[in-house]
Formats: C-alpha cells, sequence, structure tokens
C-alpha cells in the first residue's frame, strides 16, 4: 500500500545529495533502493536534434557489458522518444501504455538491449531542463505495479526543482533548497526561513508582520501543527497534507507538506486559481445564483441545497429556473458544463475550484 510517509521519504532522499555526486548516481541509487524493479538505464533526448542517447546504464543479470555506442545505435527507434520529443505523456510512460506485447518484442531496442538482459518491460521517469528530456529506465520481468507508478508519477516534478539545486547550490542541504521551500523540524519550528516565503506571507496574510519573522502567519502554523498530530493517512498519501490557505483576487498560496523521517518540508506555490462561482457571476448571475448554482453543479437536489443555503426548496427552485433562463440552458448540467467552460477559455492557466460561497478568501483543497 502506498503510504505518505513512503512519498514523504523519497522526497527528501531526491532533494539530499552530495553536491559532488553525480545527479544520475544519485537517482540510480534512491530509485534501486525504494523501487521494487530495476533501474537499467539513464537517457538523455534533445529536443532540438531530437536525439536519443543513453548515458548510464547498469546491465542486468549478469549479462554482458554493451559498449555505449551499440546501446545508443539501438535507441534510435525507441518507441518512447517521440513521446518525450513533444512531451505529450504523462512523467511515467510504460511501453504496454503504447503499444502491445508482440509490437514491443518486435522493435529494435527490445531485441538489442532487453532480450539479452532477461528483460521484459520498460517503464521511464522522466523530467524537462532546458532543451533536455531526461528519463530513467525501469526494466524487468514483470509491469511495474500501479503503486509504484503512482509513486513515480507523485515525485516526477521535483526531478527537474532537485537537478537544477544540484547544479546550483553552492552550500549545503538545508541551505541549497529553493527559496519558495521552508525546512522545519518535526514539531513544526522554522530551521530555514527564506525571504521568498517571507513575502508570500506578507502577500497573503494581511495580518502578518512585516518586520523580521521567526515564525509562521497562524493558519499555516495551526495547520501545520494539526498535520503534523495526526499519523499520515495510509492509502491516501496527498490527504491533509496540501491546502489553499489564503486567496487574493484571481490567485491564491497553495501550500505542501511533506513528511521526512528528521524533518519537514513546506512548499509554497503562487497558482492563478478562478472559481467557479466567480465565473457564474461574470456570466450575470446574482451571488444567491451562483451559489446555488455551484452546488447544483456537484450533484445537489433543492432540498439539499436548500437545507446547505438555509433557505426554502421553492426558493430554489425559482433560483434554479432564473439560473437557466440567464445562461440559455435547458438543464442543470448544461449549466455547469457552461460554468467550467468559461473559466477555461476565460484563463486557460488558471485551476478551476468549486468554491460554495460568494465572500471567500479562504479555499481549501
Amino acid at each position: 500500500m502506498l503510504s505518505g510517509k513512503r512519498i514523504s521519504d523519497l522526497l527528501l532522499e531526491v532533494y539530499d545529495f552530495e553536491r559532488s555526486a553525480d545527479f544520475s548516481s544519485h537517482l540510480f541509487a534512491v530509485f534501486k533502493d525504494c523501487i521494487p524493479s530495476t533501474i537499467n538505464y539513464f537517457a538523455v533526448t534533445d529536443l532540438e536534434s531530437g536525439r536519443m542517447e543513453i548515458k548510464k546504464a547498469v546491465h542486468l543479470r549478469g549479462a554482458a557489458a554493451l559498449p555505449l555506442s551499440a546501446m545508443n545505435a539501438a535507441m534510435k527507434d525507441h518507441p518512447f522518444r517521440d513521446y518525450f520529443l513533444d512531451n505529450s505523456a504523462g512523467a511515467v510512460l510504460a511501453t504496454l501504455d503504447i503499444m502491445s506485447d508482440e509490437e514491443w518484442k518486435r522493435s529494435r531496442v527490445y531485441e538489442q538491449l532487453h532480450r539479452p538482459h532477461g528483460s521484459m518491460y520498460d517503464t521511464s521517469i522522466r523530467f524537462y531542463y532546458g532543451s533536455k528530456c531526461m528519463s530513467f529506465h525501469f526494466s524487468d520481468l514483470v509491469p511495474l505495479d500501479m503503486d509504484n507508478r503512482r509513486l513515480l508519477t507523485l515525485i516526477a516534478p521535483h526531478l527537474g526543482r532537485a537537478y537544477r539545486l544540484h547544479h546550483d547550490q553552492d552550500q549545503g542541504f538545508l541551505r541549497a533548497l529553493p527559496d519558495y521551500i521552508l525546512t522545519l523540524d518535526k514539531t513544526g519550528h522554522i530551521l530555514d526561513f527564506p525571504e521568498q516565503c517571507r513575502t508570500l506571507f506578507r502577500r497573503y496574510f494581511f495580518d502578518y508582520s512585516h518586520g523580521p519573522q521567526k515564525d509562521l502567519p497562524a493558519p499555516v502554523k495551526q495547520w501545520v501543527k494539526r498535520i503534523t498530530a495526526s499519523a499520515p493517512a495510509d492509502g491516501d498519501p496527498s490527504a491533509g497534507s496540501r491546502k489553499v490557505l489564503s486567496r487574493r483576487d484571481k490567485h491564491s498560496l497553495e501550500i505542501s507538506l511533506h513528511r521526512g523521517e528528521n524533518c519537514l518540508l513546506l512548499i509554497l506555490e503562487e497558482i492563478r486559481v478562478v472559481r467557479v462561482i466567480d465565473a457564474l457571476m461574470d456570466l450575470g448571475l446574482t451571488k444567491r445564483e451562483a451559489e446555488v448554482m455551484t452546488w447544483v453543479a456537484q450533484g445537489k437536489q433543492n432540498s439539499e441545497v436548500a437545507s446547505i443555503l438555509g433557505i426554502r426548496p421553492p426558493t430554489v427552485r425559482k433560483h434554479v429556473e432564473h439560473i437557466l433562463q440567464k445562461l440559455r440552458c435547458e438543464t442543470r448540467g448544461a449549466a455547469a458544463q457552461l460554468a467550467i467552460s468559461s473559466v477555461s477559455e476565460g484563463d486557460s492557466g488558471a485551476q478551476c475550484r468549486f468554491c460554495t460561497k460568494a465572500a471567500c478568501d479562504t479555499c481549501s483543497i
């Protein structure tokens, strides 16, 4: 079972590298200890030339070592190559996602690389850095199971950040973390407080002093305390670890908490958010109509909406009638779809939130 502790421990290992260590060797060691499959090779794909090249390889099950030149010759028609070039698949990709067993066995890369090593399936995790796509490939006799694919998917966004740190850092691990990450001890006390984090707190928490600060804003501190006091939720690693704690106009501050053995990482991210309720009001609905429609879009019946909002069912029915007239929709579902599409068309880079209150500064995930 995939647990929150396993994810946070792996995340900390990804970031915790020696300055002098080779980054690909560092991740080889991390993956070897945490993924019950065989890490096979590290490849770099040049996005401009389209060339896919193996930089580091581990030869499996005592097979004779092939020269890198021979391995790279086989990579020219690797089935992942085109997906890496246009970034058209998720960060974790398996051969069986895009082709059958028979097609894979007829490929050059299987015949020359995998079959001699006694491996069958190939699964990759990748990240992009400048004009390069960097990928780690896992090969084994059985496909990587869903828990481990999910684990790789969750940590994939951090690989690029860790890679940048590896090249940019000139101090120890804690000081080398990006300036949007705070480090806390196990009790929630700050160990390292970058100025960028202070700036974000000042922007989103108006009661947060502009002078020197040695503590977190009160809402953040309370949330961290509540999360650290509870046991990690097995089976749902994201439960309670991410929250939008403050919202200003169309921007929000999203905070993620990752737990390790000896410290905590608090990751701040400023995101653009468009609430469905705001989109509905922009379409001409009143605040109350927008609140009603937001609950209706989530499948609530009139009686349930009435109970939630503290109004009578006939009043809800009247609001729904007015909503459908204003939006020129025949059904509730069509009205909900219109609201969502208006969000995506109005700001394609924003995340959509189903907030249920017209006047709301704090939205939770």
